[in-house]
Formats: structure tokens, sequence, C-alpha cells
């Protein structure tokens, strides 16, 4: 396996070797990999720049950028990374693909949703905890209508959480897990 990637600019460019991710004098192994993520491409017309972020075992992240025109190669090499990585990070992958089955003790409704689903809470959660930080900033110095807006972002953002300890049907939190 020998795949560059590389965004340009100031940016490095990651190799992908048999067993390792290099950048001039820095390795990763591939087994010391616990967890990984492909963020697509996002950018104008004329650029557009997507990333490749790895977790190695010793803490911290690692971002490798790469051109949009690189997203098959960045989807091949993380495929790659998957499949020779630690098992850690295939159980990691393993679990943020299962699809988790709950169902009401009281209903008999069954409720399915996956690790993404719960990602998406926290992302929403922590948006929301941001807008509502802005809005009484905004009620201190700003003005009303800068205040208002901001609580307005942060109801639609608590609004769009799903909770899944509760019943969708019936609302009761009495329920057990099926599956996963």
């Amino acid at each position: 396996m020998n795949i560059t990637l590389h965004a340009g600019g100031f940016n490095p460019k990651w190799t992908l070797q048999d067993d390792r991710l290099v950048s001039g004098g820095t390795a990763i192994m591939l087994k010391d990999i616990v967890d990984i993520s492909l963020q697509e491409p996002i950018g104008g017309l004329f650029i557009s720049v997507g990333a490749m972020v790895v977790f190695p075992r010793n803490g911290g992240h690692v971002d490798i950028p790469y051109k949009g025109s690189q997203l098959e190669d960045a989807k091949t090499a993380y495929n790659y990374i998957i499949e020779n990585g630690s098992d850690e990070l295939k159980e990691r992958i393993r679990l943020s693909n299962a699809e988790y089955r709950m169902v009401c003790n009281v209903c008999g409704k069954i409720t399915c949703f996956y690790l993404s689903d719960l990602e998406t809470n926290v992302r929403l959660l922590r948006q929301a905890k941001l807008s509502a930080g802005v809005s009484i900033l905004n009620s201190i110095v700003g003005t009303r209508y800068d205040m208002y807006e901001q609580g307005k972002m942060a109801d639609a953002a608590l609004s769009r959480i799903v909770d899944y300890t509760r019943c969708p049907n019936c609302g009761s939190t009495n329920i057990k897990v099926l599956m996963y």
C-alpha cells in the first residue's frame, strides 16, 4: 500500500505505507490507531479540502488533510487503516455501525438507533449550550434582537435532540434493550 494525501500549502504530505502512516520524520503504526474518522471535502469551487482524523493510542489526534480530488484515495486509505489497524479500532467501528433496538414494556413500540444518533445528540447539545451562552452575553452587552435570535437557535438545537431513554410513542422510561 502506498497512498499519499496532500492538501497543498503548508500542510504536510502523508503517505500510507503497509504498516504505518508517515509524514516527514513522524510515523504512526497502524496497530497503534484506536479511532479514525473521514471528513468529506468541503470548500468552494476552486478549493475543496477534506481530512482524515487519526487517534493514536498515546492520545491526541492527527489531522491528515487532502484535496477534494483525492477523495477516492482517502476512502481507500481509511478502509485500509481499519482493516489493518488495532483490534480496538475494529471493535469501535463495529459498534458504531451496529443497530441498537429497544422495546417499550408499556406499549410494545420498538425503537432503533445508531451510535451516530447519540453523537448527533451530543453535537446538538453543545450547539445549544453555546447559543444559550451567547444569548446571555447579548443580554448584557448586545441588543435584545441578538439575544432573542441566539435564544431561538438554542431552542431549535434542543428541539432536535432525541431522548432515547424514553419511548417515542408513549413517553415511558420502562424500556429494555433487545439487541446490539
